[in-house]
C-alpha cells in the first residue's frame, strides 16, 4: 500500500475495485471503495491513530482532522479527486505539526513548491513508484538550470559566430525567454530557484518556506545543470567554433581566445565591446596587455559592484512578483516578469556580460576549462571569475533585505485584518 506524506504530489488512476491505504508517521492515507452509492470513503493516518476525513463529492476536496498540534494552516493544492473518482491529481489539506515535528525543516515539507510526484503504475495501487522530495527537486533544478544556461550561452555563441543577433537587446531577450521557460517548467516541483544566489537568500529570508537542509541539493543540481549546458553548447557549435578560431588565427587557451570563451563564462570588459573600449585597437591589445589586466577600464571591484546591484534588482523583483500578499500581480505572470527583468539587466549592464547567477557563470566556465580554454576560462584574464560568484550572492541578500524592510506586505495585510476586526467589534457594540 502506498504511503502519502505531507507536501508530496501523487498522480494516479484507480479502477472502482482498487483500494489505497497507508499507515506511517506523519502520513496521510485514504481508501477508495466500491459501494452501492458509488461513494468514496477517506481516512487519514498519523502515527497509529486513524481519523475520519470529510469529502465533498461534487468538488472532490478532502479535509482530514489531524490529531496533532496545529502549526500553520495553509491550503496547498496536493490531491484533488474528481467527482467520478477515477483520477486523482490534487488534494487540499491543512498542514499541522506532527508529534515529532519537522526539526530544522520548518514548514518546508508543507509548501507546494517542495512537493514530489509519485505514480501508481498499474492503476490499482499494487505497484507504487516513490521517490523522496529532494530527488525530484534535484531533477527539476538540474533540468531548469540546464535549459536556462543553454538558452543564454547558446544565443551568445550564435550572435558571435553567425551574426544572427543584431544587438545586445536581441541577445538579452533570448536570455529572458530562456529564464521564463525554465521557471514555467520547474516551478511546481522545486520552486524554480535555478540560481545558487536565490537559493542561499531564500534559506535565510524565507526559511519557513525553504528547508535549509535542501540547500546543498539545490546548489549541486544548479551547478551540475549549468556545467552540462556548457558541454551541450559546445556540442551544438563546435564545428563553427573551430572554423572561427582558424579563420581569426585564435589559439584556444591564449588571451585572444576570450572571444570564444565568452560563450561559456562572463568577462569584463565585455569582449564583444572591445572595439568601443579601445577604438581601432585590436582585440589582442584589449585583452593581452596590462591596459586591461591592471583594471584601468573595469576593475574587479567595479564589476563586483555591478553584479551586486543587478542581482539585488533581480531578487527584489522575484520576491515582489511571488509575494502572496501582492494582489497587483497574477502569479502566472511571475516567470515572464522575472525573465523580462533578466533581459533588462543584461541590456543595462552589458559592459561586464552580467551573470547574476554563480552557477550560470562557473558551470559553463568549468566546461570551457575542460575543453581546452585553460587559464582564460579559470581564473580568467584578470583572475576575476570569483566576481561572478560572490557578486550575485551579495546582491541577492541586498535585494531580499530591501524588499522585506521597505515592502512588508504581510505585516501590512495583518494590520489591515486587525483594523477590520476592531471595526466589526465597534459596529457590534454600537448595535448592542
Amino acid at each position: 500500500s502506498p504511503v502519502f506524506r505531507q507536501g508530496e504530489v501523487y498522480i494516479y488512476s484507480l479502477t472502482p475495485e482498487g483500494s489505497l491505504s497507508g499507515r506511517a508517521g506523519d502520513v496521510v492515507s485514504f481508501s477508495v471503495k466500491d459501494g452501492a452509492d458509488d461513494g468514496i470513503s477517506h481516512s487519514c493516518v498519523f502515527g497509529d491513530e486513524q481519523v475520519a476525513c470529510e469529502a465533498d463529492r461534487e468538488s472532490g476536496a478532502i479535509r482530514c482532522r489531524v490529531p496533532h498540534k496545529k502549526k500553520k494552516a495553509q491550503k496547498t493544492p496536493i490531491l484533488v479527486s474528481p467527482a467520478n473518482g477515477n483520477f486523482i491529481d490534487e488534494f487540499e489539506f491543512e498542514y499541522f505539526e506532527d508529534e515529532k515535528g519537522h526539526e530544522g525543516c520548518c514548514d518546508s515539507c508543507a509548501v507546494s513548491f517542495l512537493r514530489t510526484r509519485n505514480r501508481v503504475e498499474n492503476y490499482v495501487g499494487e505497484k507504487v513508484e516513490k521517490m523522496p522530495v529532494w530527488f525530484w527537486a534535484f531533477i527539476a533544478e538540474l533540468i531548469g538550470s540546464l535549459l536556462l544556461v543553454y538558452f543564454g550561452t547558446g544565443v551568445v555563441a550564435s550572435a558571435v559566430l553567425t551574426g544572427s543577433q543584431a544587438g545586445i537587446w536581441q541577445v538579452a531577450v533570448v536570455w529572458g525567454i530562456g529564464v521564463s521557460i525554465a521557471i514555467y517548467g520547474t516551478a511546481d516541483v522545486s520552486g524554480a530557484h535555478l540560481n545558487p544566489a536565490v537559493s542561499i537568500a531564500m534559506s535565510v529570508f524565507r526559511s519557513r518556506g525553504f528547508c535549509y537542509r535542501l540547500l546543498p541539493i539545490y546548489l549541486t543540481a544548479q551547478f551540475l545543470g549549468s556545467f552540462l549546458a556548457g558541454f551541450l553548447v559546445y556540442a551544438t557549435f563546435y564545428p563553427i567554433i573551430d572554423h572561427y578560431e582558424t579563420l581569426n588565427d585564435i589559439t584556444r587557451g591564449s588571451c585572444e581566445s576570450v572571444q570564444t570563451a565568452q560563450f561559456f563564462g562572463e568577462y569584463f570588459p565585455n569582449p564583444g565591446g572591445a572595439g568601443s573600449w579601445y577604438g581601432t585597437q585590436t582585440l589582442e591589445y584589449a585583452f593581452c596587455t596590462e591596459e586591461v589586466t591592471d583594471g584601468s577600464i573595469i576593475s574587479p571591484g567595479h564589476c563586483l559592484w555591478l553584479e551586486t546591484l543587478s542581482t539585488a534588482i533581480l531578487m527584489f523583483v522575484i520576491l515582489t512578483v511571488t509575494d502572496p500578499y501582492n494582489t497587483a500581480i497574477d502569479a502566472k505572470m511571475a516567470p515572464f516578469l522575472i525573465g523580462f527583468t533578466v533581459a533588462a539587466n543584461i541590456s543595462i549592464f552589458s559592459c561586464i556580460q552580467l551573470g547574476m547567477n554563480p552557477a550560470r557563470d562557473f558551470g559553463p566556465r568549468l566546461a570551457a576549462l575542460c575543453l581546452g580554454w585553460g587559464s582564460i576560462a579559470i581564473p580568467g584574464p584578470q583572475n576575476g571569475f570569483w566576481v561572478y560568484i560572490l557578486g550575485p550572492i551579495f546582491g541577492a541578500f541586498l535585494g531580499a533585505l530591501v524588499h522585506d524592510m521597505l515592502l512588508p506586505r504581510a505585516v501590512v495585510e495583518k494590520a489591515k485584518e486587525r483594523c477590520q476586526a476592531q471595526t466589526r467589534e465597534v459596529e457590534l457594540d454600537s448595535l448592542a
